[in-house]
């Protein structure tokens, strides 16, 4: 087998092609398809800054604002961040609709589980706002500078309330 190689000379050329189709089809992908190096993966992964961040931003009713929550909706963040679709911006809103808020004074943020032995008081949310910031590298000036990707705010109390 080994053989076969060392007659034919196009081996080596064959690995440079299938290098150039790869390197072809991330490009490909990065100028007609929006993808980033990262959305795509390859080989401008590691050069390219792609740093987003999700600012969720509760509103209640005597004023307070509260900008931290449950761990447990750590992934429902996470996906808005890296997917920011409408839909998952609005699934997120529904679950905080529908939930009943109390705020953890040891860890510092609102959940929607409480157990009988805690003594947290209810917290009555009635906006939610929700901004999804990315950092575009300015070529020109060469400074990363903070873009606000999409933002959206939700009104928690149903109209006629």
């Amino acid at each position: 087998m080994l053989e076969f190689f060392k007659k034919k000379k196009f081996v080596p050329y064959l690995v440079i092609m299938v290098f150039f189709l790869f390197l072809g089809i991330q490009m490909y992908f990065v100028f007609g398809h929006d993808f980033t190096a990262w959305k795509g993966g390859g080989f401008g992964m590691f050069s390219a800054i792609d740093d987003r961040s999700l600012k969720v931003k509760a509103h209640a009713v005597d004023g307070t604002v509260y900008d931290d929550f449950d761990e447990v909706f750590d992934d429902d963040k996470r996906l808005m961040r890296k997917l920011p679709m409408n839909k998952y911006f609005d699934r997120f809103a529904d679950r905080i609709r529908y939930s009943e808020w109390y705020y953890n004074d040891y860890e510092h943020w609102l959940t929607d589980y409480v157990r009988e032995e805690d003594e947290f008081e209810p917290v009555y949310l009635t906006k939610l706002e929700i901004e999804l910031w990315e950092v575009v590298y300015d070529k020109k000036h060469h400074v990363a500078v903070p873009n606000l990707m999409k933002k959206r705010t939700y009104d928690l109390i149903p109209a006629g309330e």
